[in-house]
Protein backbone atom coordinates (compact mmCIF):
# COMPACT_ATOMS: atom_id res chain seq x y z
CA UNK A 1 0.00 0.00 0.00
CA UNK A 2 2.23 3.00 -1.56
CA UNK A 3 -0.03 6.25 -0.06
CA UNK A 4 0.11 9.71 1.51
CA UNK A 5 3.03 11.11 -1.14
CA UNK A 6 3.81 14.54 -1.74
CA UNK A 7 5.10 14.13 -5.15
CA UNK A 8 4.63 10.19 -6.36
CA UNK A 9 4.13 7.15 -4.72
CA UNK A 10 6.32 5.38 -7.00
CA UNK A 11 8.80 7.36 -9.38
CA UNK A 12 10.83 5.34 -11.87
CA UNK A 13 13.74 7.73 -13.31
CA UNK A 14 16.88 7.64 -15.35
CA UNK A 15 18.10 6.33 -18.56
CA UNK A 16 19.56 3.22 -16.74
CA UNK A 17 16.39 2.27 -15.18
CA UNK A 18 15.12 -0.98 -16.88
CA UNK A 19 13.78 -4.19 -16.14
CA UNK A 20 11.84 -3.41 -13.15
CA UNK A 21 7.81 -5.06 -12.40
CA UNK A 22 5.40 -3.17 -10.56
CA UNK A 23 2.75 -5.21 -9.61
CA UNK A 24 -0.44 -6.24 -6.71
CA UNK A 25 0.03 -2.96 -5.37
CA UNK A 26 -2.92 -0.62 -3.69
CA UNK A 27 -1.23 3.10 -4.83
CA UNK A 28 -3.48 6.21 -3.62
CA UNK A 29 -5.70 4.24 -1.78
CA UNK A 30 -6.09 2.66 1.89
CA UNK A 31 -5.16 -1.29 2.93
CA UNK A 32 -8.44 -2.24 1.12
CA UNK A 33 -8.20 -0.43 -2.10
CA UNK A 34 -11.34 1.53 -1.53
CA UNK A 35 -10.57 4.86 0.48
CA UNK A 36 -8.28 7.74 -1.15
CA UNK A 37 -5.00 8.35 0.96
CA UNK A 38 -4.05 10.18 -2.00
CA UNK A 39 -0.55 10.48 -3.47
CA UNK A 40 0.60 13.63 -6.23
CA UNK A 41 0.85 11.20 -8.82
CA UNK A 42 0.69 7.72 -8.41
CA UNK A 43 3.31 5.68 -10.74
CA UNK A 44 5.63 8.23 -12.70
CA UNK A 45 7.97 6.68 -15.14
CA UNK A 46 10.20 9.44 -16.48
CA UNK A 47 14.00 10.39 -17.13
CA UNK A 48 14.89 7.92 -20.00
CA UNK A 49 13.72 4.81 -17.66
CA UNK A 50 12.70 2.51 -20.38
CA UNK A 51 11.61 -1.62 -20.67
CA UNK A 52 9.84 -1.31 -17.04
CA UNK A 53 6.23 -3.28 -16.51
CA UNK A 54 3.26 -2.16 -14.11
CA UNK A 55 0.92 -4.49 -14.21
CA UNK A 56 0.24 -8.04 -15.95
CA UNK A 57 -1.95 -9.98 -17.20
CA UNK A 58 -3.38 -12.12 -14.51
CA UNK A 59 -5.40 -10.77 -12.08
CA UNK A 60 -2.75 -11.10 -9.03
CA UNK A 61 -0.76 -8.72 -10.59
CA UNK A 62 -2.91 -6.19 -11.04
CA UNK A 63 -1.88 -2.72 -9.30
CA UNK A 64 -5.41 -0.81 -8.29
CA UNK A 65 -3.72 2.88 -9.06
CA UNK A 66 -6.56 5.20 -7.74
CA UNK A 67 -7.44 8.77 -5.61
CA UNK A 68 -3.98 10.23 -6.50
CA UNK A 69 -4.04 14.10 -6.94
CA UNK A 70 -2.81 14.45 -10.49
CA UNK A 71 -2.44 11.91 -12.75
CA UNK A 72 -2.79 8.45 -11.82
CA UNK A 73 0.11 7.23 -14.01
CA UNK A 74 2.39 9.53 -16.27
CA UNK A 75 5.00 7.83 -18.73
CA UNK A 76 7.56 11.74 -19.74
CA UNK A 77 10.53 12.53 -21.75
CA UNK A 78 12.87 11.70 -24.40
CA UNK A 79 14.11 7.84 -24.19
CA UNK A 80 11.13 7.13 -21.91
CA UNK A 81 10.27 4.24 -24.21
CA UNK A 82 9.52 0.31 -23.75
CA UNK A 83 7.09 0.60 -20.24
CA UNK A 84 4.49 -1.65 -20.35
CA UNK A 85 1.29 -0.75 -18.69
CA UNK A 86 -0.93 -3.95 -18.37
CA UNK A 87 -3.78 -5.46 -16.42
CA UNK A 88 -4.56 -2.47 -13.81
CA UNK A 89 -7.41 -0.42 -12.09
CA UNK A 90 -6.23 3.02 -13.09
CA UNK A 91 -8.98 5.83 -11.88
CA UNK A 92 -11.30 2.89 -10.20
CA UNK A 93 -11.30 1.52 -6.92
CA UNK A 94 -10.55 -2.43 -5.84
CA UNK A 95 -14.17 -3.60 -6.85
CA UNK A 96 -13.61 -2.38 -10.55
CA UNK A 97 -17.30 -0.82 -10.06
CA UNK A 98 -16.59 2.80 -8.36
CA UNK A 99 -14.36 5.73 -8.80
CA UNK A 100 -13.82 9.19 -7.38
CA UNK A 101 -13.57 12.16 -10.04
CA UNK A 102 -9.79 12.57 -10.10
CA UNK A 103 -7.68 15.55 -11.37
CA UNK A 104 -5.58 14.56 -14.40
CA UNK A 105 -5.40 12.06 -16.93
CA UNK A 106 -5.45 8.52 -16.13
CA UNK A 107 -2.75 7.77 -18.22
CA UNK A 108 -0.67 10.63 -19.55
CA UNK A 109 2.41 9.92 -21.56
CA UNK A 110 3.80 13.00 -23.09
CA UNK A 111 7.03 14.88 -23.87
CA UNK A 112 8.45 12.82 -25.74
CA UNK A 113 8.04 9.41 -24.52
CA UNK A 114 7.61 6.68 -26.77
CA UNK A 115 7.09 3.00 -27.75
CA UNK A 116 5.32 2.70 -24.56
CA UNK A 117 2.52 -0.26 -25.05
CA UNK A 118 -0.71 0.48 -22.65
CA UNK A 119 -2.98 -2.74 -22.77
CA UNK A 120 -2.20 -5.53 -25.09
CA UNK A 121 -4.37 -8.09 -27.58
CA UNK A 122 -4.30 -11.14 -25.32
CA UNK A 123 -6.26 -11.63 -22.83
CA UNK A 124 -5.89 -9.80 -19.50
CA UNK A 125 -3.60 -7.28 -20.87
CA UNK A 126 -6.26 -4.29 -20.94
CA UNK A 127 -6.28 -1.59 -17.96
CA UNK A 128 -9.66 -0.73 -16.57
CA UNK A 129 -9.75 3.48 -16.66
CA UNK A 130 -12.29 5.53 -15.55
CA UNK A 131 -13.55 8.03 -13.00
CA UNK A 132 -10.78 10.74 -14.17
CA UNK A 133 -11.03 15.01 -14.75
CA UNK A 134 -12.32 17.31 -12.75
CA UNK A 135 -14.20 20.32 -14.00
CA UNK A 136 -11.44 23.37 -14.02
CA UNK A 137 -12.76 27.06 -15.34
CA UNK A 138 -16.03 25.96 -16.44
CA UNK A 139 -14.28 23.05 -18.46
CA UNK A 140 -13.42 19.37 -17.99
CA UNK A 141 -10.15 18.67 -18.10
CA UNK A 142 -8.53 14.97 -17.83
CA UNK A 143 -9.20 11.69 -20.10
CA UNK A 144 -8.68 8.25 -19.55
CA UNK A 145 -5.38 8.33 -21.55
CA UNK A 146 -4.28 11.18 -23.17
CA UNK A 147 -0.93 11.31 -25.20
CA UNK A 148 0.76 15.21 -25.65
CA UNK A 149 3.90 16.27 -27.76
CA UNK A 150 5.19 15.66 -30.90
CA UNK A 151 7.90 13.47 -30.02
CA UNK A 152 5.61 11.46 -28.30
CA UNK A 153 5.42 8.91 -30.66
CA UNK A 154 5.03 5.06 -31.57
CA UNK A 155 3.36 4.89 -28.45
CA UNK A 156 0.44 2.00 -28.71
CA UNK A 157 -2.73 1.62 -26.70
CA UNK A 158 -5.19 -1.23 -27.14
CA UNK A 159 -7.45 -3.54 -25.36
CA UNK A 160 -8.45 -0.86 -22.73
CA UNK A 161 -11.91 -0.88 -21.10
CA UNK A 162 -12.41 2.85 -20.24
CA UNK A 163 -15.05 5.39 -19.41
CA UNK A 164 -16.83 1.65 -17.86
CA UNK A 165 -17.02 -0.68 -14.98
CA UNK A 166 -15.39 -3.97 -14.79
CA UNK A 167 -18.69 -5.73 -15.86
CA UNK A 168 -19.04 -3.25 -18.57
CA UNK A 169 -22.81 -2.46 -16.99
CA UNK A 170 -22.34 0.91 -15.53
CA UNK A 171 -20.43 4.02 -16.59
CA UNK A 172 -17.57 5.38 -14.92
CA UNK A 173 -16.81 8.25 -16.59
CA UNK A 174 -13.88 10.54 -17.86
CA UNK A 175 -14.98 14.70 -17.62
CA UNK A 176 -11.92 15.30 -20.79
CA UNK A 177 -12.16 12.40 -23.07
CA UNK A 178 -11.62 8.54 -23.22
CA UNK A 179 -8.89 8.87 -25.36
CA UNK A 180 -7.07 12.27 -26.27
CA UNK A 181 -4.30 12.81 -28.91
CA UNK A 182 -3.05 16.18 -28.28
CA UNK A 183 0.09 16.96 -30.99
CA UNK A 184 1.41 13.53 -31.02
CA UNK A 185 1.46 11.15 -33.71
CA UNK A 186 2.26 7.74 -34.92
CA UNK A 187 0.55 6.75 -32.42
CA UNK A 188 -1.34 2.94 -32.92
CA UNK A 189 -5.01 2.98 -30.80
CA UNK A 190 -7.04 0.09 -31.25
CA UNK A 191 -7.06 -2.67 -34.05
CA UNK A 192 -9.49 -5.51 -35.05
CA UNK A 193 -10.65 -8.06 -32.51
CA UNK A 194 -9.12 -7.56 -28.67
CA UNK A 195 -6.59 -4.93 -30.22
CA UNK A 196 -10.05 -2.79 -30.19
CA UNK A 197 -10.36 -0.31 -27.07
CA UNK A 198 -14.09 -0.74 -25.59
CA UNK A 199 -14.86 3.38 -25.09
CA UNK A 200 -17.81 4.82 -22.91
CA UNK A 201 -16.80 8.13 -23.23
CA UNK A 202 -18.22 9.74 -26.41
CA UNK A 203 -15.97 12.70 -25.95
CA UNK A 204 -12.73 11.13 -27.72
CA UNK A 205 -10.17 12.60 -30.23
CA UNK A 206 -11.29 12.34 -33.92
CA UNK A 207 -11.16 9.07 -35.96
CA UNK A 208 -11.40 7.25 -33.06
CA UNK A 209 -14.35 5.61 -34.06
CA UNK A 210 -13.00 3.77 -36.93
CA UNK A 211 -10.62 1.45 -34.75
CA UNK A 212 -12.23 1.28 -31.40
CA UNK A 213 -15.57 0.20 -29.72
CA UNK A 214 -17.46 3.51 -28.29
CA UNK A 215 -20.68 2.80 -26.86
CA UNK A 216 -23.28 4.86 -28.15
CA UNK A 217 -24.79 7.75 -26.06
CA UNK A 218 -27.30 4.76 -24.45
CA UNK A 219 -24.43 2.51 -24.02
CA UNK A 220 -25.55 0.76 -20.83
CA UNK A 221 -28.92 -0.70 -22.63
CA UNK A 222 -26.43 -1.90 -25.39
CA UNK A 223 -24.19 -3.70 -23.31
CA UNK A 224 -27.10 -5.38 -20.70
CA UNK A 225 -26.82 -7.85 -23.82
CA UNK A 226 -23.26 -8.84 -22.50
CA UNK A 227 -24.13 -9.79 -18.98
CA UNK A 228 -22.50 -13.15 -18.18
CA UNK A 229 -20.38 -12.42 -20.99
CA UNK A 230 -18.82 -8.70 -20.86
CA UNK A 231 -15.17 -9.91 -22.98
CA UNK A 232 -17.67 -10.12 -26.14
CA UNK A 233 -17.43 -5.94 -25.85
CA UNK A 234 -14.25 -6.45 -27.17
CA UNK A 235 -10.76 -5.59 -25.97
CA UNK A 236 -8.67 -7.67 -23.65
CA UNK A 237 -9.62 -6.37 -20.05
CA UNK A 238 -10.92 -9.27 -18.13
CA UNK A 239 -12.14 -9.38 -14.73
Amino acid sequence: VISGNRLAGIDVSGARTTGNLIISNYIGTDANGFASIPNGTGILIQGGAHGNQVGGWVPSARNVICGNYSNQLRITGPGTSGNVIQGNYIGVDASGESAAQEGGDGVLVDSGASQNLIGGTALGTGNLIGGMGLWTFGRPAGAGIEVAGIESAWNVIQGNWIGLDARGLAPLYNLGGGIRVNGAWKIIIGGSGTAQNVIGDTNNSPGMGTYNHILPGNWYFDSVRYIGHPERLGGSFRT
